[in-house]
This record gives C-alpha cells, structure tokens and sequence, in this order.
C-alpha cells in the first residue's frame, strides 16, 4: 500500500535548484497505478520502508529529494 507524503501548508521549491517542479514521493509497495503514475512522471516511487524521516518531494530538474517539515534533504533520483 503506498502513503500519500504530508504536504506543508506553502508551495516549496527545490532547496538544490529552486525549482518549483516537484513531484511527490510514494512510499510502500507500490500499486500498478502508482507504477503507471511513476513512469509517467508523476510521482516518484520511494521504496517499501516507510519512516517518520523519508523525503516527501523529488526535484524533476536535478533530482534533489527533501522533507518540508524537517528541513531535511538527500541528493539523488528516484528509487525505482
């Protein structure tokens, strides 16, 4: 089952690039349809383990991932 990534209140841009071109990061097994949406490019798909700490945001300009709430970010692209 994938979890949808707790969104902030204010639209925030990529802390690498300032891009505003993000796509949300799907986390858990993930569903034909969440597949479907990543190969699209829609959302990025994060991996089965889900933890308080994971990114919630992937750049789709440089591939930069961060979590709002915590500030916290690490570089690379999705984990497919």
């Amino acid at each position: 089952m994938s979890r949808p990534p707790r969104r902030s209140a204010s639209r925030s841009v990529c802390p690498a690039c300032g891009s505003d071109d993000r796509i949300p990061i799907v986390y858990g097994l993930p569903t034909d349809y969440a597949i479907e949406r990543a190969n699209r490019g829609e959302v990025a798909l994060g991996g089965c383990l889900i933890e308080d700490r994971n990114p919630h945001w992937e750049c789709r300009a440089c591939g930069k991932q961060w979590n709002d709430s915590a500030g916290e970010a690490r570089q690379g692209g999705p984990a497919r």
